[in-house]
């Protein structure tokens, strides 16, 4: 008792309230001071010589240039290498040309681009450079972009927040500051969309645990006592380790419920372009399903049938 009561004390008498390293703070500071300098003689130039992909790739090629663009338009570094991900993984032809897509040699021969790899590349690659200072200028012009990005990222591609105008950077500072509840919002997940289909056609369903089955379902259709088909959903915009567990997981799943019940379909939802890109784990993933679909229209429509069949509806 007199130990606790001592430790309580102590956390209480000699809280810090907030982590603060000293040296971290003076370094990271250093870095934000070197990014708003950085900005400022941006707009500077600009403003002298107007903007121009000539102008942005000689800033995109000095000391973490690539860096204070993208947070001058709102762009992270996660977002934006995945971006390139998919642009090479598309291999359109217009997207090509616009970033020089045949100078990327080194950078393609990677599965995913990686972001210090990509700011080494524009550094000692002025091509390259010219390529991501086009895409950052043009980027929005283009079809296979304008079609895939989500519009509250898309909107970030505005050229007028490289012209530094008032309305464009109040736009950035609100969607940084509204991204958290954008991505953490009950409608903007792919499980909304099987939700609102099932709805639709007037589908019943519950989720959660199912004896006998080692994790929680996303979807149990029609209920818990007679399940007859099962859906589990993911959307990996990202790739990691993980992928390779959720795999493993979710065969160990289908063993549970062939087990449990064998006439159930265990239907499953993979998409996004981290299974696309790590495709040993998604050719396990898929093995777990009677069936796979992905959330392209399409698909959508297939599975939208498959399920009527099902239900005999």
């Amino acid at each position: 008792m007199r130990i606790r009561n001592k430790g309580i004390e102590i956390v209480l008498n000699f809280n810090t309230f907030y982590f603060r390293d000293e040296i971290f703070e003076d370094e990271w500071e250093k870095y934000v001071s070197s990014l708003v300098q950085k900005l400022l003689m941006l707009k500077n130039d600009i403003q002298t010589e107007g903007l121009s992909i000539k102008l942005l790739t000689k800033y995109l090629q000095s000391e973490n240039g690539l860096d204070a663009v993208l947070a001058l338009m709102g762009i992270s570094q996660e977002s934006f290498v995945r971006l390139i991900t998919f642009l090479k993984i598309v291999n359109d032809p217009e997207a090509n040309a616009l970033i020089n897509k045949k100078y990327w040699k080194i950078l393609y021969k990677e599965t995913e681009v990686r972001f210090d790899r990509l700011k080494k590349e524009i550094k000692n690659n002025e091509k390259v450079a010219k390529g991501i200072a086009s895409l950052l200028i043009r980027g929005s012009d283009l079809p296979v972009i304008r079609n895939v990005l989500p519009l509250f990222e898309f909107k970030k591609f505005d050229i007028s927040k490289l012209n530094f105008e008032v309305t464009s950077l109040i736009d950035t500072i609100i969607r940084y500051k509204t991204k958290g509840q954008y991505s953490a919002s009950a409608q903007n997940n792919p499980e909304s969309v099987i939700k609102k289909l099932l709805e639709k056609n007037g589908i019943k369903f519950a989720t959660g645990k199912l004896k006998g089955v080692r994790r929680n379902l996303d979807f149990i259709i029609p209920n818990k006592d007679e399940p007859m088909i099962i859906i589990e959903s993911s959307y990996e915009i990202t790739t990691g380790s993980g992928m390779g567990d959720k795999a493993k997981i979710e065969i160990e799943v289908s063993k549970d419920i062939k087990k449990n019940y064998p006439n159930a379909y265990f239907i499953g939802f993979v998409d996004g372009i981290g299974w696309y890109v790590r495709k040993s784990d998604l050719k396990r993933v898929v093995l777990a399903f009677d069936e796979v679909f992905t959330f392209h229209k399409i698909q959508l429509q297939r599975f939208e049938k498959f399920i009527k069949e099902v239900m005999k509806l």
